[in-house]
Parts: C-alpha cells; sequence; structure tokens
C-alpha cells in the first residue's frame, strides 16, 4: 500500500510543483505587483501545494493498475481474477508436476488444484500428457525411488508444460513430507527459465501470470519475503533475462484483490 510520504508522490508532487513555481515566480519577478498581493499570492501557491499533494496521493493510492515496458514488451499488473483472464495462464506446481488433489499433495484451494479439479475430468488422461511431452522429457532432473505410488520424476524448476490455456509452471521443490518450498536463488533461477520457457512455447496471445511465489511456498533462506518483493523479482527478472517475446506481446500480472493493501504499484516503475 502507498503510503502518503512515499518517494513516487513526492516525486509526482515535486514534477507539478515545479512548473507551477515557475510560472509564480514569473509573476513575480516581470510582473509589477503590490507586496500585499505577492504576499497572498505566496499564500494561495502553499495552499493549492497541499490540495495537490493531497489529490496526488488519493489518485495514486486508488491506482488499480500500472503499464511498463521491458524488453519491448507491454507488461500490465493489475488486480483481478487470474481465471476471468481470457488468454494463457500460468499455473505454478511441483517439481513433479503433481495431479492428485488430496490436500496433501496438491491443496484444493491452491491455483493448481482449481485448475485440476474445474478443467480436468480425465486425470489419467492429463498424467499420460504429463509424461509423454517432449520438453519435460528434456528437462528431467531425476528419479527420486523413495516416492511410492505417487510420481517420482522430477523436473527442472523452471520447466513449463502447456495444455488447454494453462502454461503448468515447475516453480517449487517438494519435501518427502509433502510441503512445497524454495530457495531465493532457486526463485530466481526458477523465474530466469520461465521467461525462456514461455518464449519458446508463446503464440502471440497475452500471457498472464499471478504473483509466483505467494502463498503456499516457503522461501526457506529468508525468514519473510513479501508479495511486493515476489512482484518485484519476478519483473526484475523479466527485466535481466532479455527475453524478447514476438511483436505483439503482452504480460498480465494477475494481484488477488484482498493483497491491495500489501502492494505499491509506483514501485514498480523504479524497478
Amino acid at each position: 500500500m502507498i503510503k502518503i510520504f512515499d518517494k513516487y508522490v513526492r516525486d509526482v508532487f515535486y514534477k507539478y510543483t515545479t512548473i507551477l513555481a515557475s510560472v509564480l515566480t514569473f509573476i513575480l519577478t516581470f510582473i509589477d505587483i503590490k507586496n500585499t498581493v505577492k504576499i497572498y499570492l505566496l499564500i494561495l501557491f502553499a495552499v493549492i501545494c497541499v490540495i495537490m499533494y493531497i489529490c496526488i496521493y488519493f489518485h495514486l493510492k486508488k491506482k488499480s493498475n500500472v503499464v511498463l515496458t521491458i524488453n519491448n514488451t507491454t507488461v500490465i499488473v493489475k488486480y483481478g481474477d487470474l481465471f476471468e483472464e481470457t488468454c494463457g495462464k500460468v499455473i505454478g506446481v511441483n517439481e513433479y508436476f503433481d495431479t492428485l488433489v488430496d490436500e496433501d499433495i496438491v491443496s484444493s484451494n491452491s491455483l493448481h488444484g482449481q485448475v485440476i479439479k474445474k478443467y480436468y475430468n480425465d486425470i489419467k488422461a492429463l498424467d499420460k500428457k504429463i509424461e509423454n511431452d517432449d520438453n519435460l522429457k528434456n528437462n528431467i532432473y531425476e528419479i527420486n525411488d523413495k516416492r511410492k505410488n505417487i510420481k517420482n520424476i522430477k523436473y527442472n524448476l523452471g520447466t513449463i508444460f502447456k495444455d488447454k490455456d494453462f502454461y503448468f509452471l515447475a516453480l517449487t521443490k517438494f519435501s518427502d513430507d509433502n510441503k512445497a518450498y524454495l530457495y531465493l536463488n532457486d526463485y530466481t533461477l526458477c523465474l530466469l527459465k520461465m521467461w525462456n520457457e514461455l518464449n519458446r512455447s508463446y503464440n502471440r496471445e497475452p500471457i498472464a501470470l499471478p504473483i509466483l511465489g505467494s502463498g503456499i511456498t516457503r522461501i526457506k533462506d529468508k525468514i519473510s519475503i513479501t508479495e511486493q518483493e515476489l512482484l518485484e523479482i519476478m519483473i526484475w527478472t523479466l527485466k535481466i533475462s532479455q527475453v524478447k517475446f514476438s511483436y505483439p506481446s503482452e504480460i498480465h500480472i494477475i494481484i488477488r484483490n484482498d493483497l491491495k493493501n500489501k502492494i505499491n504499484l509506483n514501485k514498480l516503475k523504479n524497478i
């Protein structure tokens, strides 16, 4: 949430007050005005500045989206529901691409679980597609023989399996007690690979992503990491990846409405 003395608010305010001050200086310097009138003008200037600062603050606070241009790609960061987007959607899954929604392996409350339950009636057919996908075959990390009666093929983080309108992303590691986790370095490398994977499978339609890594994912080498920090890392990795999607290209990063008080959209312009 943007604060009243946020740097971005001050920067916008200084931009407009500089123009206003220049006009006032011209009036006071080159036009013959009585001293009493000059005092009133200065008081009026101060009042206008206070009102203008408050208006700028509330305008930026109510801002519902921000548009960035990164590597010739239009990136729209906005509040909303990922499932209402009429384009390809990135869904974070664990490194095994598990499909068992049993509240232990996959939670029904997660985006992953919601997609499986709502859009896939034949889980065996989905598992077969995953097993036979060429891109996944080229990104096998290892076979975990400790996993019994469930998937045991572990894939490289950042690998994508595309099916229907969904880009399933191997986002998290998975512990032996079925807990999703990541190290911050893993997260960064995962995102860098993800942007390249999306570019590979991109078909010139907009792609929508949630804030990846929020929710159940545990960043193990950091006590806490905010959604704002995760969002900034996503944008930063796209920037340094130098990935250039085929024109026209558009990325939508969708922020849940319940995170409005935790996100400062204006800070994203300074990344």
